[in-house]
């Protein structure tokens, strides 16, 4: 950013934003609750790097308070994937077919949000997606995607929860849910050389008379849910997906801690938004101002990272690098 720039007035003082997704300085968003914090790549979705190609950041994306080991803190579960796809392409892996590529991260909501076209031979189709993690159940998150595709077909969603890239995970299994919680699905495994006990659990929600085909593939290492939806021309189809985290610290039981929690979340989702935004809110009620409109970016670029790496009641220290 040019001298110029920073001391530009129209420098929006809370939002981060990108425009072009395969630029080779981008950087991965940062979501983060001040217990577990995730990195959100140009597709909207928690990122999964491979072991060995992750640079300086967490594989798989996602780190969490109190998963330690003898030399930090050890990577947690990707829990809040949910990829796109029609037919063979994936969305996240068709950049060249993007257009009107625009990512913000809202610096006072914790809010990543992606929107832009994605060009398939049938016709184009709007993706726009929201993903946050709660500031008040801080071991829940969500993501919600929409697609508006200008053509009838059906379009398969990928509710994925990866542990693949740990390299020390034993006693891993998948947990089958009946009765009211049956939309639930969970995975259960050992981390690290202390075996820290850690579940996942997401459910999805989306118009139920549009469904088409789900199925649920089980690994020793995690597991894939594909849902596929029947989408009309010009009508949004909204998928949202809730998924919880838990650890033997946040619970003696974290399987049914994790279910419990996701399928709450479910019942009523605009409710959940509405107490993660006042969260928020209550802590940028302690907020420095000043009349230079980039120092002012700066100073909530600034308080935005601290806050997502620091809660009250969580007991929980930052080292050097929080959970970026």
């Amino acid at each position: 950013m040019t001298r110029e720039e920073f001391a530009n007035s129209r420098i929006h003082p809370w939002l981060c934003t990108s425009h072009i997704p395969v630029h080779p300085a981008r950087r991965d968003a940062f979501c983060g609750n001040g217990m577990i914090g995730l990195r959100v790549p140009a597709a909207g979705e928690p990122s999964i790097y491979p072991e060995g190609v992750c640079g300086d950041m967490a594989p798989g994306g996602t780190l969490m308070y109190r998963l330690w080991d003898t030399d930090g803190l050890l990577p947690a579960f990707n829990f809040l994937g949910l990829a796109l796809k029609f037919g063979t392409a994936e969305f996240r892996r068709d950049p060249e077919h993007w257009s009107n590529y625009r990512q913000t991260l809202d610096w006072r909501t914790g809010i990543v949000r992606t929107c832009c076209g994605w060009q398939l031979p049938q016709g184009n189709v709007l993706v726009e997606t929201e993903i946050y993690l709660s500031r008040v159940k801080r071991n829940l998150g969500c993501v919600r995607t929409w697609i508006t595709p200008e053509f009838d077909g059906e379009f398969t969603f990928l509710d994925c929860v990866d542990a693949s890239f740990i390299g020390e995970l034993s006693n891993g299994r998948c947990h089958p849910c009946a009765g009211d919680r049956g939309r639930v699905r969970t995975f259960f495994a050992e981390v690290g050389l202390a075996r820290h006990p850690v579940a996942a659990a997401t459910i999805l929600t989306y118009d139920t008379r549009r469904k088409v085909a789900e199925s649920w593939l089980r690994k020793p290492d995690g597991f894939v849910r594909e849902l596929t939806l029947r989408a009309a021309a010009n009508r949004p189809l909204a998928v949202t997906k809730f998924g919880a985290l838990c650890s033997g610290h946040d619970s003696p039981d974290p399987v049914n801690f994790a279910r419990t929690l996701a399928a709450a979340a479910s019942d009523d989702p605009e409710l959940e938004k509405k107490l993660h935004l006042a969260g928020w809110e209550r802590l940028w009620a302690h907020d420095v101002e000043v009349d230079h409109p980039g120092l002012q970016m700066l100073i909530h670029a600034s308080l935005y990272g601290l806050y997502s790496c620091l809660a009250e009641g969580t007991g929980a220290i930052p080292g050097p690098t929080g959970l970026a």
